[in-house]
């Protein structure tokens, strides 16, 4: 009530003086008791992505024409990075940032099945686009009562749920280095969903891995400009009761026994030109993942491969490259409080055909403390690197395309790197 009442309040306060002037004080009543009559019947609504579930968040208005809903997220985290000390390189690296400021609006349009969704978050890259507002999810979707639904627009690949899963409802304070190495980004296209009591499914049409906020054809080609895409993910409720008791890595004590197995490919080949440097890439990309969630402890693994053939038109054939990696992960709560300790071991395995083929392997040991479920909770954890990634070109590539910045890895030319975080989240 006291919200809309401020909407209410602020709409007022900034309309023109001469609309003002020709509005009794009455009419000005009634306006703010229309929209206090439609709170009393607003329900919330639903999260329709794939991604950690928001509680709370704020209503403007919902009835059988037309609904919408807020949310946001906002992550602070200190973050201190140690390596040995080398005369190319800092040997401590410190400070704040925020690594994550979302808004998300949700909801129904003409018709409850007919639902959209816009998400946006403000870069914390360093450079011109400091603060720039990004559009991460834009897309919109009919859903029928037997369960199907079809979307079409921009969207997040779901082919690693710790990526899926990541803005808020990680177990560490970020991914792991294998699910940013991993991860096929955004992309545009149109997708068919099937969600069942125990099976649920995805099939898309998209412009391929790392295509979102671009145009239908983008200049020099390269893995984001695909002439076709294909991206499937089908999981298997195996126990549990409902689906969104996996749309968070941890599990609060009380919490029902549940078990979700899931499957998930992206191919796509292109574009097929013969323009002198323009990169031809044919990629495909797979993991398989299992969750266990139960009474105040969780856990969970997941296996990723990738091939890539990227050819430069013009140049020598560069050849091909299959990288593999898993993550392991697992949380426990100490008995009677609201804190949760966790350990999480992740590698990457490179093709011995780069130029840098060593692995890469991550530990990383924290503890959460849960002020208020997912919506406020403080993370602390350390990692350790155990290798450099001036040796991994997988990892190296992550870093320079800017995938890994919220890992808190920075490149190093020393074994043996340690990062430590302190993260304060806020969900609403």
């Amino acid at each position: 009530m006291n919200r809309l009442m401020i909407v209410a309040g602020t709409a007022i306060a900034l309309a023109p003086a001469s609309a003002l002037a020709s509005t009794s004080a009455d009419e000005v009543r009634a306006i703010v008791a229309e929209m206090m009559a439609d709170a009393e019947t607003r329900s919330s609504l639903l999260q329709s992505g794939g991604s950690a579930g928001y509680d709370g968040g704020f209503v403007i208005t919902d009835n059988a024409d037309f609904s919408l809903k807020i949310n946001g997220l906002i992550q602070q985290r200190y973050t201190a990075f140690i390596q040995d000390d080398d005369n190319t390189v800092d040997d401590y690296e410190a400070g704040f940032s925020i690594p994550r400021a979302k808004l998300i609006f949700t909801g129904h349009a003409t018709d409850p099945n007919l639902t959209y969704r816009i998400q946006g978050e403000f870069s914390n890259q360093d450079g011109n686009a400091n603060g720039t507002f990004n559009l991460e999810e834009a897309y919109v979707g009919y859903t029928w009562d037997n369960g199907w639904a079809l979307y079409g627009g921009q969207v997040r690949l779901p082919v690693l749920w710790e990526d899926v899963v990541s803005e808020g409802g990680s177990l560490a304070a970020d991914i792991s280095v294998f699910a940013s190495v991993f991860q096929p980004g955004f992309s545009q296209g149109a997708w068919l969903q099937y969600g069942g009591e125990d099976v649920r499914g995805w099939l898309a049409f998209t412009d391929g891995a790392f295509s979102g906020n671009t145009d239908f054809f983008v200049p020099g080609g390269g893995i984001g400009d695909a002439d076709y895409s294909f991206t499937s993910r089908v999981e298997f409720k195996l126990a549990g009761n409902d689906w969104s008791q996996f749309n968070t890595m941890s599990s609060a004590p009380g919490s029902d026994f549940g078990a979700k197995l899931g499957v998930a490919g992206h191919y796509q080949d292109g574009p097929d030109n013969d323009v002198p440097g323009n990169t031809e890439v044919e990629f495909f990309t797979y993991s398989v993942d299992l969750m266990l969630k139960g009474d105040g402890w969780n856990a969970f693994a997941a296996f990723a491969g990738r091939h890539i053939d990227a050819q430069t038109v013009g140049l020598p054939a560069a050849g091909e490259v299959d990288d593999f990696g898993f993550v392991v992960q697992g949380g426990v709560f100490i008995p009677e409080t609201d804190w949760e300790l966790f350990a999480r071991y992740d590698a990457i395995f490179a093709d011995e055909d780069y130029a840098n083929d060593s692995d890469f392997n991550t530990l990383t040991l924290g503890t959460n403390w849960y002020i208020s479920g997912q919506n406020a909770r403080f993370t602390f954890d350390v990692q350790y690197f155990f290798d450099a990634t001036a040796d991994s070109d997988p990892v190296n590539n992550a870093l320079a395309g800017g995938l890994a910045q919220n890992v808190s890895l920075i490149p190093t030319v020393d074994d043996g790197a340690v990062a430590l975080r302190a993260q304060f989240q806020l969900m609403f």
